[in-house]
């Protein structure tokens, strides 16, 4: 268990002190005393002679320039996406809103053309009860 009382505060810059002691070869910070159950230096030394080859690890083979551009292309693709995505929700919302009744019954436009469909309704309704014949000698002069 770590206690507060095993750091130390680093050396002010000022202090000529200080500027000896960062050039010793061990610092204070490497000597602060850790309680564990595992000590770290006989685990890294086990891992440097190679007894520990069998433990399984992750490979650690860096990406090459294409994989790294490949990766910041799905990534720049997946933002764009995402991005599109809320501009068309935003644009579908402000329609929804535009297209509200009460904002028509103001627009000229709208009245002009509901005049219009009810005066192609209306005579197209009268003309439907009329019949129309050929044969019918009164049309002829």
């Amino acid at each position: 268990m770590l206690s507060m009382s095993s750091f130390v505060d680093p050396p002010s810059p000022e202090d000529p002190e200080s500027s000896s002691n960062n050039n010793k070869a061990g610092s204070d910070a490497d000597n602060i005393d850790f309680e564990s159950s595992v000590d770290w230096d006989a685990e890294w030394s086990k891992v440097v002679r190679g007894d520990q080859d069998s433990v399984k690890r992750p490979s650690g083979r860096a990406k090459s320039d294409v994989e790294i551009a490949a990766l910041r292309a799905k990534k720049t693709a997946a933002e764009q996406v995402l991005k599109v995505k809320g501009e068309a929700r935003n644009l579908k919302n402000q329609v929804q809103r535009q297209a509200n009744w009460r904002s028509l019954q103001g627009d000229w436009k709208f009245w002009v053309g509901v005049l219009a469909i009810i005066s192609v309704a209306t005579s197209l309704l009268s003309a439907s009860g009329q019949s129309y014949s050929n044969n019918d000698p009164s049309f002829y002069i």
